[in-house]
């Protein structure tokens, strides 16, 4: 309303999308109530003339009708040209617009009726100037209000988050009896607060009322878009008059809507989006100037859901600062993002279809190719010119020098092989953007064709040509700092040559990490790897890298945001060094780079496994013969090896030909020996690569005698046999001086009781330790008969105890004695998943397993020690107590058995096995 006067209008029209909100902005704009409160205008300024158009404007002389008021209110389906049934108006009606509610100004109804008045002023208003859809809004940013200063100045009041949990009732009946509880300690604080039931549809709102009035005893009336704006208005004047405790809501009552009495939202169903999250939250926390109004609580059952990588519905979420930190942190990222995209300025003239492209549309893959650069930073040019091949054509590029980054768009017309009629040429498009990270001198590249020769063409416009992809122990850098790491896909290359067996092994499925083994190190090194971790911000990232040097994310982002992931990764990559996943992802080596072959100890080369994956064929260009590339040997002549360089040879199926193949600090390089470089080339989907380039994206594999692998410029050596369970390893009790029967684990209800069982001396001996908490666990689904947890300067240690009965009177080597409890051990790392598993299953195993119990600590202590987890980390171990197995007894057979177990331990993020045995 002041925008009215501060910009002097002469007729305005606000656009808001919701009927109800329409009838408040229409009433509040005739009195300008709000305006003279607090002083802004005086008390001689006479009213303006305001309407507020109820139906379709189908006509102009609806229109000109308008005329005759200063002030016109309405939403876009009674006003937009764009809506059907909407007559066009007069272009010069209105010389300003308000738009209410400004993150739907890119709906197409929205649209068109702003770009109807395109001599009128525009100012747009939202408390989420952001979209789901990621599309940037129209309008530049004047003024930003955070929320923290909204909640200094009382405009938003203080929020709560009231978890509840089921307990053998259902979540609708346990929300409903809570929101219930608190509408009846609000009344009885003296607060006049009304209740929303959120829902998301109308089965669903019809079977909630029948819940609350079985459980309840809230006066609710149920609200949707299908009820007439009478039944609507008539409900909501019933909720100011307090003659109903609340409603039963459909999305509606939401954006913009003022009541500020609704303060108890009890949520079965929420919102999964950011920005209507927020404006459901707010709606809430709006404030009035009156004592018996205060904060607004949200009762919902804690869940999963994540709303930008936050879980808001988690028992421990703090809402005042999560909700502050979402919106300032998503309104200040648009604002930056917004920054950023001006700062790119054309670097020439583009064609006449190119000129309208806008960095906002453009939404690449997080997928970049990382190379070294070897000469000095500074001669790096953005605008360099672009050198691609054939049919590639640049029509359109965009140039930040603040960000050191360039997007380019190129066009190529390209026919099916199976063809060479121009009718069914196609054209295609492909995006690139590169960056130059002048610190780590990094270039980074994005190309929507994700194809070698391009990639090295894009490269060398910038480089000179002097540049070398990553090696895989740098490129594995990319992970630093994240944390909670899981991979889901991981790729592992066979060291050595066999006939019978697979060069690539690929194995997929949730914490894969923790099914390979030191066997496999031995047998395999790291090609790929897919997963995911907790970065510095505790934001859930998904990252993935190759030894082709390429690390991508899955998600699509603007422009700035891939130029930041990029920067970040730069970051990673040039302040760290090795990075220990403290996983069986370990045990696969990443190589150590080296910048010349061994002059002796090659026995032997091997295809990349690109051939194995993707049978190529080799193609003669002037014959066009072709021929299937695993057809072809490929060797070493050994007496052209020499001065750090090897010769490869390709015979067979009429194909002759030999390659150099150096290694040099700029990288692998190859030529071909007396034979054109473009004499053969290998097909790749729709391209052709000549062998050079091919073998440059994907280096053949060279074996030394030892079997150590150089693949692509590093070098992967043998490491050593797993070695088998140190006997020197089990901590011997004295049991029988403990007075404790070794061949019993625990006594049951009428035993003859001969000595202490071991479950009894655990029990009195771990509570007097210095672990903090002690839960007993003993029975079907136990996670260990015993689990402790206690603070450590290294983290949060948690310690699962399995005990099993000596099958002997005397300790010694039975094989039972270690298969029983070792299967115990290795059933139990299902639960080295988090703290917040754990939390969950101790409090289930405490609520619903007889016996279950803490020995020392409780619920509140064992959260907050857990709690700390967050910062400090956690870290496993498992205690195998088992009586029957001697340290100075032990056998090969018990020693395989101990040493299976360590090793599957280990795989899965937990410390080596500790052993309780006997002497």
């Amino acid at each position: 309303m002041m925008a009215a006067f501060g910009l002097r209008a002469r007729r305005v029209l606000v656009v808001t999308p919701s009927v109800l909100v329409r009838n408040q902005i229409a009433e509040s704009f005739a009195s300008l109530s709000t305006l003279r409160r607090i002083g802004a205008l005086d008390e001689e300024c006479p009213d303006p003339a305001v309407t507020e158009v109820f139906g379709k404007l189908r006509n102009p002389e609806a229109w000109e009708m308008l005329q005759a008021y200063d002030v016109v209110v309405g939403t876009p389906n009674s006003v937009s040209p764009g809506a059907q049934g909407v007559a066009v108006p007069p272009a010069d009606l209105f010389d300003l617009i308000l738009v209410d509610e400004a993150h739907h100004n890119r709906a197409p109804t929205w649209d068109r009726l702003l770009s109807a008045f395109p001599g009128a002023k525009q100012v747009h208003f939202t408390a989420t100037p952001f979209r789901r859809d990621r599309q940037a809004m129209h309008g530049d940013f004047v003024y930003t209000y955070p929320l923290s200063e909204a909640y200094r100045d009382g405009v938003f009041g203080a929020i709560r988050y009231v978890p509840v949990e089921p307990a053998g009732e259902s979540s609708d009946i346990v929300i409903a009896k809570a929101a219930e509880q608190v509408f009846s300690q609000d009344q009885a604080a003296g607060l006049i607060h009304l209740v929303m039931v959120r829902t998301d549809s109308r089965q669903r709102a019809d079977t909630l009322r029948e819940v609350y009035a079985s459980n309840t005893g809230l006066n609710l009336r149920i609200v949707h878009s299908g009820l007439s704006p009478k039944v609507v208005k008539r409900t909501i004047e019933q909720l100011r008059k307090s003659e109903l405790d609340g409603v039963i809501c459909v999305d509606m009552l939401g954006e913009g809507f003022d009541l500020p009495t609704l303060k108890i939202a009890a949520i079965h169903v929420p919102h999964r989006s950011l920005a209507v999250t927020l404006q459901f939250i707010g709606r809430f926390a709006r404030t009035e100037a009156e004592e018996k109004i205060g904060e607004a609580k949200f009762v919902a059952v804690p869940s999963e859901i994540e709303i930008e990588r936050e879980k808001l519905f988690e028992e421990s979420a703090t809402w005042q600062q999560i909700v502050t930190n979402l919106s300032e942190g998503r309104i200040t990222e648009e604002v930056e993002m917004r920054e950023q995209i001006a700062t790119f300025t054309q670097s020439a003239r583009p064609e006449l279809d190119y000129r309208d492209v806008s960095l906002h549309a453009l939404r690449p893959f997080n997928h970049l190719k990382i190379f070294q650069v070897n000469r000095p930073a500074e001669d790096i040019d953005m605008e360099a010119d672009l050198d691609l091949p054939p049919p590639f054509e640049v029509v359109h590029r965009q140039t930040s020098e603040e960000l050191s980054a360039t997007v380019f768009i190129t066009r190529a017309e390209t026919s099916p092989r199976w063809t060479s009629l121009e009718a069914f040429s196609t054209v295609e498009h492909d995006l690139f953007v590169v960056y130059h990270h002048s610190e780590s001198n990094l270039l980074f590249i994005h190309c929507s064709r994700s194809t070698a020769s391009l990639y090295e063409h894009v490269a060398a416009s910038f480089t000179g040509r002097v540049h070398r992809i990553l090696p895989l122990t740098k490129v594995n850098r990319v992970l630093a700092t994240l944390t909670d790491l899981e991979f889901y896909n991981i790729g592992m290359r066979r060291r050595a040559l066999h006939a019978n067996a697979e060069s690539y092994r690929i194995g997929a499925g949730s914490a894969m990490q923790n099914a390979i083994s030191r066997t496999d190190g031995v047998m395999y090194h790291r090609g790929h790897v897919v997963g995911a971790g907790v970065d510095s911000k505790g934001r859930r990232e998904n990252i993935g890298y190759s030894s082709a040097s390429k690390v991508w994310s899955s998600r699509h982002t603007l422009i700035p945001q891939l130029v930041g992931w990029a920067r970040v990764l730069a970051w990673r990559i040039q302040n760290h060094r090795d990075v220990v996943t403290d996983s069986g992802l370990d045990y696969l080596d990443t190589g150590e780079e080296i910048h010349a072959f061994p002059d002796e100890g090659i026995i032997a080369v091997d295809w990349p496994r690109d051939v194995y994956m993707r049978p190529r064929r080799l193609k003669h260009l002037d014959t066009g013969a072709e021929v299937p590339i695993l057809d072809v040997d490929l060797g070493i002549d050994v007496d052209a090896t020499r001065n750090g360089c090897i010769r490869l040879t390709l015979a067979g199926r009429g194909v002759n030909l030999a390659l150099e193949y150096s290694l040099t600090s700029d990288g692998a390089r190859f030529a071909l020996v007396e034979n054109p470089p473009e004499e053969y080339v290998v097909i790749v989907g729709r391209d052709d690569l000549t062998l050079p380039d091919y073998f440059q994206e994907h280096p053949p594999r060279v074996f030394l005698a030892d079997f150590s692998v150089i693949d692509g410029g590093q070098l992967f050596r043998t490491p050593p046999v797993l070695a088998p369970f140190d006997p020197s390893r089990v901590e011997a009790i004295q049991w029988t001086v403990l007075g404790v029967n070794i061949r019993k684990e625990f006594y049951e209800e009428g035993d003859k009781r001969d000595g202490h069982s071991i479950h009894d001396y655990l029990a009195a001996y771990l509570p007097a330790q210095d672990e903090e908490v002690v839960f007993y666990d003993h029975g079907t689904g136990e996670m260990a008969d015993f689990v402790t947890f206690t603070r450590s300067p290294a983290g949060v240690v948690i310690r699962f105890y399995h005990c099993k009965a000596s099958h002997g009177e005397i300790p010694g080597s039975r094989v039972a004695d270690a298969y029983e409890v070792a299967s115990q051990v290795v059933k139990s790392v299902i639960w080295l998943r988090g703290a917040a598993r754990i939390l969950s299953q101790v409090n289930r195993r405490e609520r619903e397993v007889e016996g279950s119990c803490f020995l020392k600590g409780d619920r509140s202590l064992l959260k907050e020690v857990l709690n700390e987890s967050r910062n400090a980390g956690l870290r496993y171990e498992m205690v195998l107590v088992q009586p029957g197995i001697s340290r100075l007894k032990m056998k090969d057979n018990v020693a395989t058995v101990l040493a299976a177990a360590d090793r599957f331990i280990i795989n899965h993020n937990c410390e080596g096995l500790r052993i309780w045995g006997s002497e």
